[in-house]
């Protein structure tokens, strides 16, 4: 029982681990995204004091447009990365509840080890116990 235990024990906590690196892979995605939709929302408003510092000089319409129209695919993305961001956030949580319950489990799996090692222990200290007294018996 003890080495089928050991090995459960084991298995878990490969899964556990497995658990923590997806974890930690998710949570450097989700930063990578966020530091990305800070980069777009710093860009855009450079791109925006440009136009603004360019129009006392004035400024032709085709590259107002264009200005505008880039402006435009900036934010954009910024919004495309914000529902990837959700969706990471959102994965990121359940993966840590998943990592939470593995824990726990491979928690009980110790705790049962420990206790299986207890009972060994007693039992093998009975063993010689009894074996003493026989020992004891034949030498009287």
């Amino acid at each position: 029982m003890a080495f089928r235990l050991a090995r459960v024990l084991r298995l878990r906590t490969q899964l556990r681990r497995r658990t923590q690196e997806e974890v930690a892979q998710l949570a450097a995605a989700l930063a990578a995204v966020r530091r990305e939709i800070a980069a777009l929302g710093a860009r855009q408003r450079a791109v925006r004091a440009e136009e603004e510092a360019a129009l006392p000089r004035g400024l032709a319409a085709a590259d107002l447009e264009a200005r505008r129209r880039y402006e435009a695919e900036l934010l954009a993305r910024a919004a495309a990365l914000a529902a990837e961001a959700q969706g990471l956030d959102g994965a990121l949580a359940e993966e840590r509840a998943r990592l939470v319950e593995r824990r726990r489990e491979e928690r009980q799996l110790e705790r049962l080890a420990e206790r299986a090692a207890a009972r060994t222990a007693e039992a093998v200290a009975r063993a010689d116990a009894v074996a003493l007294d026989d020992l004891a018996r034949r030498r009287r």
